[in-house]
């Protein structure tokens, strides 16, 4: 429903898709060299069919295992760069650990800090600060396009409520019409006159069924658009929950180095905050 958030998944699972297409591909043509090599390829072995179906196999279930649905991942690239950077800043995240909690040195043992299982602790690294920056960007675009979405269907909620009132006015007319032409029947005389307002009495109660018919129509559309911005609101809440425990999770895996090296000095299980929030206008 939101094309920016399609945008954002489809990236990364066709990065993901090619990536590992690529390599089922390179492995397969390696496996097809390796058996032509050892002499195994050979139209007098029965087994070469087999074989050769599966090697083929491999890049086609590897593509189509790609593109299967699940959850919003990171590009390969990503979590490549995650990594390193987590290497490249560990040193200097654990400073910032010692700093904080006034620590002379990361590597003494913990005892003044209470134990209870967590940090408020985030890593003020450059890193962190673009993971930050991307995520504020993500949810942006999102919020952008929510609200280009709200805009047009409360318009069109609008227009149904109005469509409804004006329903239920030529309803509320025709109904009267009915009774007038009902009264006007009653008290007729002559035999025309009783054609004349027998015939105006059946299209008068032909009006009253087409009328609410119309009525019932625009309480349709009305509940329609309702449940579509209510629909909105739901798809809108999880993409924006998806994008935040994906940069959550990337966050945590940047910092996991680090936690694990103070919890392998001080024994500990600590775990860290989430992501602090930068916000981009």
């Amino acid at each position: 429903m939101f094309d920016c958030f399609e945008r954002f998944r489809k990236h990364r699972v066709n990065f993901n898709a090619f990536f590992s297409t690529i390599i089922a591909i390179l492995v397969s043509i390696s496996l097809c060299a390796l058996f032509i090599k050892m002499g195994l390829y050979s139209r007098s072995n029965p087994d070469v069919y087999v074989v050769s179906f599966i090697i083929a196999a491999i890049p086609v279930v590897t593509f189509l295992a790609s593109y299967a649905p699940h959850k919003l991942r990171p590009a390969y690239y990503e979590t490549w760069r995650d990594r390193y950077r987590a290497r490249k800043d560990k040193r200097k995240i654990l400073e910032q650990f010692a700093r904080q909690y006034n620590i002379p040195n990361w590597k003494e043992k913990i005892d003044e800090i209470k134990i209870d299982k967590r940090w408020n602790f985030h890593a003020n690294t450059k890193y962190m600060d673009l993971l930050a920056y991307e995520r504020s960007i993500a949810l942006n675009d999102l919020r952008r396009e929510n609200a280009q979405k709200i805009e047009v269907i409360n318009k069109k909620i609008f227009e149904s409520e109005k469509a409804v009132g004006f329903a239920k006015i030529d309803l509320d007319d025709a109904r009267k019409k009915v009774i007038e032409t009902d009264r006007l029947l009653r008290i007729a005389k002559s035999s025309g006159e009783v054609y004349k307002q027998r015939n105006d009495y059946r299209q008068a109660t032909e009006h009253e069924k087409s009328c609410e018919k119309q009525l019932c129509d625009a309480e349709y559309n009305l509940e329609k658009d309702r449940e579509t911005k209510k629909k909105i609101g739901e798809v809108y809440d999880k993409c924006f929950l998806d994008i935040v425990r994906f940069y959550d999770a990337r966050y945590l895996k940047y910092m996991e180095i680090a936690i694990d090296k103070i919890n392998k000095v001080n024994g500990l299980r600590y775990t860290v905050d989430g992501m602090p929030d930068m916000e981009v206008k």
